[in-house]
């Protein structure tokens, strides 16, 4: 059987039970235990998670999915995951780095359901128009500060100086 992501795949978790033998290494999420059971090895492993249902203890799967990936399944889903047990590998759209990816199943792995919102991403398009490349323009020149403007900056300091001595003199003589 063959599953086709589609490229831009964004906030789907794709669970697949595995009936069959694990392969070895499929834990550490070789890339070739991997390709074993999805035939597609350029995965990103950051994005793949393995697991067996033994390891969940008495949390449900559907509340590992609420807790763990912050997902409530619709209850199609949850009818689609009632009773799993054993080998369990989550796929996250993030995995296939945008690419469409067409997965092979293995023998002894099974679809079980995707879930998350159904939301589709497209690439941006670069704007066409005349108006998208803008003027850039030369920032004006600052004026030069006037003689004027100096001598007033010149006076202010002044004063503040000779008001500072003053109050010096009247604390030093009072």
């Amino acid at each position: 059987m063959s599953l086709e992501i589609p490229a831009l795949d964004h906030g789907q978790i794709r669970v697949f039970a595995i009936t069959g033998p694990v392969p070895p290494g499929l834990m550490e999420k070789n890339p070739p235990a991997l390709k074993s059971i999805l035939g597609v090895a350029d995965l990103d492993t950051d994005f793949i998670d393995v697991f067996d249902t033994q390891s969940l203890g008495d949390m449900t799967f559907a509340d590992f999915l609420r807790n763990g990936y912050d997902l409530t399944p619709d209850p199609a889903d949850l009818a689609m995951m009632q009773g799993l047990e054993g080998t369990i590998l989550l796929l996250l759209s993030r995995a296939t780095g945008g690419k469409a990816t067409t997965l092979t199943l293995g023998a002894g792995v099974q679809h079980v359901t995707t879930i998350g919102d159904s939301v589709r991403l497209t690439a941006p398009t670069p704007l066409e128009s005349d108006a998208a490349k803008g003027v850039i323009e030369t920032p004006q020149p600052r004026a030069k500060s006037s003689d004027a403007r100096i001598g007033g900056m010149v006076a202010t300091i002044a004063l503040l100086v000779m008001m500072s001595l003053v109050g010096l003199m009247i604390w030093v003589g009072g």
